[in-house]
């Protein structure tokens, strides 16, 4: 059986790219900026930019075509790799992108909170589907690097659109503000300059668009609060009277968008409840022998000896079968289905679960990313331990991580239980931490 490289991968890359980040003097200097309220739509860019440059230098000093099999970046390992490291990127620029757009969005004297740009799932797939389909890594390796600045500069572009569109329907007069890098394309010099945004705001529109290892900067500052005409191009201070009904209009847009969060979160309320009753009523696994929380039919050998292991203190035991990406559930007659992260949530939800810790006695749940564990906790809040291989009980209770019987036979132990949380993979876990909880 081939070893699985994505989890040492992933956990390198990781590991680089943070140590990065945390000594890089140029994130080090817009952070303080940032603090002191006087960073700025460039800074914003900047900083996107080097968060890119870093991650792509994890990913040149770890990944090669010589550390993949044949050469090739397969789609299970792009797929276990690319995503959690372009997500880990997504998430410190939209930080710092709430942190600028409010600092100068208080400077400006405008009583409008930051909005959070969302992760273009579209792109991170494109990323992972430029990476599995080459036959040879190393002959999309640069562009791939490329690409993942890109992705990483993108995020702030759009924090910039989410702001303006924001403000635009609160009343305000956005601009857009494109600026060309020194040396760059006739298609980018053709597109600097400063927009209104009401002209500029439909998704396809170019000034929102780069080409791969674009250093142009698109920015929106709020400036002092005041209006333009955009026929003579004057700003025009707000009167008291203005200033009023642009504080009436932000106060409308942001009770418009509370009532579109609660009206989706009473959709989410509908589904979970449908989801109960159908999971309650159609699944042909609910209907499993199910004690102690074991998902297995009682006329396999499994279930026995599943009702023997010796529960952990803090941590409720759930037991079934399982991968990577999926839970599976066996019937009598060996049929099985395999549910997502979401389903086994639905269907733990629908069985009473209510948050306690959970040991996922599931086979290599926890390898790569821990999909599955790392869904449960953020979804109830919680923390859950997961095996990174094939879960191996005897007679007794006894549990070895083995890929094979044989290994298994000789107590040869190859994968580890790993305790997750919201964010992914906090460390691994052993026998020794029992006593700590």
């Amino acid at each position: 059986m081939a070893d699985d490289i994505a989890p040492e991968l992933l956990e390198k890359v990781q590991s680089e790219y943070r140590d990065l980040r945390e000594n890089d003097s140029t994130l080090a200097r817009i952070r303080k900026k940032t603090a002191a309220g006087s960073a700025n739509g460039k800074d914003l860019d900047a900083y996107a930019v080097r968060e890119g440059e870093l991650l792509a230098e994890a990913l040149r000093n770890n990944v090669s075509g010589d550390v993949l099999p044949n050469g090739k970046m397969y789609f299970n390992i792009a797929n276990r790799v690319l995503p959690p490291v372009l997500q880990e990127d997504y998430s410190h620029v939209a930080d710092m992108a709430e942190q600028i757009q409010q600092g100068m969005n208080d400077k400006a004297g405008i009583r409008i909170r930051a909005q959070r740009p969302e992760l273009e799932e579209n792109r991170v797939k494109g990323l992972v589907n430029l990476a599995a389909t080459a036959d040879q890594y190393e002959n999309i390796r640069k562009e791939l690097e490329g690409d993942v600045v890109n992705f990483s500069q993108n995020v702030a572009t759009n924090s910039v659109r989410k702001n303006a569109e924001f403000q635009y329907k609160a009343g305000l007069s956005p601009k857009i503000v494109r600026t060309a890098a020194a040396g760059c394309c006739k298609w980018c010099t053709d597109l600097a300059g400063t927009y209104d945004y009401a002209t500029v705001k439909a998704s396809g529109n170019e000034v929102w668009q780069r080409h791969r290892g674009c250093g142009c900067v698109v920015e929106y500052d709020p400036g002092n609060g005041s209006r333009q005409n955009v026929h003579t191009k004057q700003h025009v201070q707000s009167d008291d009277a203005k200033a009023e009904r642009i504080k009436t209009s932000i106060e409308r847009e942001t009770e418009r968008q509370e009532q579109e969060e609660s009206a989706r979160n009473e959709r989410v309320e509908r589904d979970r409840i449908e989801k109960r009753e159908e999971y309650k009523g159609n699944r042909q696994f609910l209907k499993l022998a199910k004690e102690g929380n074991i998902y297995v039919v009682k006329t396999e050998k499994l279930y026995d000896n599943a009702l023997k292991i010796e529960p952990i203190p803090g941590f409720e035991d759930y037991v079934s079968h399982g991968d990577p990406y999926s839970i599976v559930f066996r019937d009598a007659n060996g049929n099985e289905t395999n549910v997502s992260a979401k389903e086994y949530g639905d269907i733990l939800e629908a069985n009473g679960y209510n948050g306690e810790k959970m040991r996922l006695i599931a086979c290599q749940t926890g390898a790569g990313d821990g999909l599955i564990p790392t869904y449960l906790a953020k979804r109830f809040s919680t923390e859950v331990i997961a095996p990174t291989e094939i879960v191996n009980i005897d007679f007794e209770g006894n549990m070895i991580l083995a890929n094979s019987d044989e290994d298994a036979k000789m107590g040869i132990e190859t994968g580890e239980w790993v305790l997750f949380g919201s964010n992914g993979r906090i460390r691994a876990w052993s026998s020794s931490d029992d006593t700590k909880n």
